[in-house]
């Protein structure tokens, strides 16, 4: 989950949470809102469980330290939070499986996958689910495309394993954390522009009611 509107979304790595402002507090740097020790936070991860009575679905929240998990069926998933979890992974398969932070594509059987996905295209709609999904084939199919020399002249030389592992402890949390994709903003938008889009439809449904009632009267 975010807080606010797509537009200037870059996070900050080097912003802090002022004292004026709350944890939620969409501002400059953290779009996402703010953890408890003032850094930005990459905003709310999804996963999905197996369970004995079906399928799982959990918020994960990791703003306050830790990881807490909200599980619930996946049959009581709402729209909203499915339209969250697609803006966040553009399909189903980026879901996390379990609390192991990886994909359920690389972990569940693809009729389990394929359980989920029915549900998700049942709460937002096959047309909404595949303009998410397109965010991600896209890329992987234009990386195909250019065949493997050309993908060999893009990959990075490699370095001394000295070098590297310098680099590595260089890496700071910060960074490694808040770096808000491309493709993840493309989606933000995608969002941004359905919510306005189903406002609009509902102003415009509610003028016509008024309109109607008028007559009536």
């Amino acid at each position: 989950m975010r807080y606010g509107k797509s537009s200037g979304l870059e996070i900050d790595p080097v912003a802090r949470r002022k004292s004026t402002q709350s944890l939620k507090k969409a501002a400059p740097g953290a779009p996402f809102g703010w953890q408890s020790d003032g850094s930005p936070y990459i905003g709310t991860q999804y996963c999905i469980a197996e369970g004995k009575s079906g399928l799982q679905f959990a918020s994960l929240s990791t703003r306050n330290g830790g990881a807490k998990y909200f599980w619930k069926p996946l049959s009581g998933l709402t729209a909203k939070v499915a339209l969250s979890a697609l803006e966040t992974y553009g399909s189903v398969d980026g879901l996390w499986a379990g609390e192991s932070r990886l994909p359920i594509k690389d972990i569940f059987e693809p009729d389990k996958v394929m359980q989920v996905k029915k549900v998700f295209i049942r709460l937002v709609g096959p047309q909404v689910y595949a303009s998410f999904a397109e965010t991600v084939a896209a890329p992987a199919a234009a990386a195909a495309a250019a065949g493997p020399e050309v993908k060999r002249e893009a990959e990075p030389e490699a370095k001394p394993e000295a070098e590297a592992n310098a680099k590595t402890a260089n890496v700071g949390m910060e960074e490694r954390t808040s770096v808000v994709g491309q493709k993840r903003k493309a989606r933000m938008e995608m969002v941004d522009a359905l919510k306005a889009e189903q406002e609009a439809l509902a102003k415009s449904q509610r003028a016509t009611s008024a309109i109607e009632a008028d007559v009536v009267d």
